[in-house]
């Protein structure tokens, strides 16, 4: 039972991962859209190309640990 807790714990703690990684990717277009300077252009860009890797990091771990997400709302998950 705990091994199953902690296989629970950690895939629930990697789906927290993935959305917060994908509402920081969404700031960070929203932010580029609307800046004008150069420096600052450049910084949204270098952070959403580091965003995107630490998302395809996790979503790789996601599918290495056997999570598959029916429904992400209600968090029903498989391992």
């Amino acid at each position: 039972m705990a091994k199953n807790k902690k296989s629970e714990d950690n895939c629930i703690k990697v789906l927290n991962e993935i959305d917060k990684i994908k509402r920081e990717l969404e700031t960070a277009r929203i932010n580029f859209d609307m800046v004008s300077d150069n420096e600052l252009t450049d910084y949204y860009i270098y952070e959403m190309a580091a965003l995107n890797s630490k998302y395809r990091y996790y979503i790789k771990i996601a599918k290495q640990s056997g999570i598959t997400v029916k429904e992400f709302d209600g968090i029903i998950f498989t391992a």
